[in-house]
Parts: C-alpha cells; sequence; structure tokens
C-alpha cells in the first residue's frame, strides 16, 4: 500500500479510530514522570512506623492439626 505524503506520523489518524503510537508512549512517559514523585514521598514518609521495627506474636496452633490426630495417617490416592 502507498503511503500518503500529507500523512505524518506525528498524528492520529481520524477514519481509523486509533491512536498514533508514538503520542500514546509519550504521553505514558509523562504521566509516570508526573505521578513517579508524589508516590515516592508518600512510601518514604510511612517507611519509619514504629511496628516495623519490632518482632510479632509468634505462630498460633491454628490450621494445625490436632493433637488427637498426631497418629493419623492420611493417605492421598488417585
Amino acid at each position: 500500500m502507498a503511503r500518503n505524503p500529507n500523512d505524518h506520523p506525528d498524528q492520529p489518524r481520524v477514519g481509523e479510530g486509533r491512536l498514533d503510537r508514538r503520542g500514546f508512549l509519550k504521553q505514558g512517559a509523562a504521566l509516570a514522570a508526573v505521578t513517579t514523585p508524589a508516590g515516592a514521598q508518600a512510601t518514604q514518609a510511612g517507611g519509619d512506623l514504629p511496628w516495623l521495627h519490632v518482632p510479632g506474636q509468634p505462630f498460633s496452633a491454628y490450621g494445625q492439626p490436632s493433637p488427637h490426630e498426631r497418629y493419623t495417617a492420611r493417605r492421598i490416592g488417585a
């Protein structure tokens, strides 16, 4: 298919309903550049929470087999 000399690669094609790939990538990069510093500051502000520096509670028996099932053999068959 021959190209039209009046077509520019930076302009969207109106009739096809598709946007230009380069323009889409440029807009995405600009959006990422604008939103990244705000997200980085929010992460640094929450990094000095006191409960992040102390150990939590030890493991509980929840989800473990009962002591009465200690000698139960489970067999998985196909």
